[in-house]
């Protein structure tokens, strides 16, 4: 049972990786890498909208999620785009 105040024995250091995380995570790298021409005629199969969804689903793997932040303050706009059609000659 945990004591406060005593050293914490065994088990992994802080920062240590987990290897069977790390294997789990190459193993599942390989099969995606090695079915990539399957995984892409298969998402060809469905609706526009679950496509999108499901590469959305699928992102999370690869790419870090992002935080949402939230802006509190005011945006003053100084300057205006100046914009002129010019008619095309030719």
């Amino acid at each position: 049972m945990f004591e406060p105040g005593r050293e914490k024995k065994g088990g992994r250091k802080k920062g240590t990786p987990n290897k069977e995380t790390k294997s789990i995570r190459e193993s599942f790298q390989m099969l995606v890498e090695n079915n990539l021409t399957t995984l892409e005629a298969d998402l060809l199969l469905l609706r526009p909208a679950d496509r999108v969804k499901l590469t959305i689903e699928l992102a999370k793997f690869c790419l870090p999620t992002l935080k949402a932040v939230e802006f509190q303050g005011a945006i003053k706009v100084t300057d205006r785009p100046n914009i002129k059609f010019i008619k095309k000659t030719e």
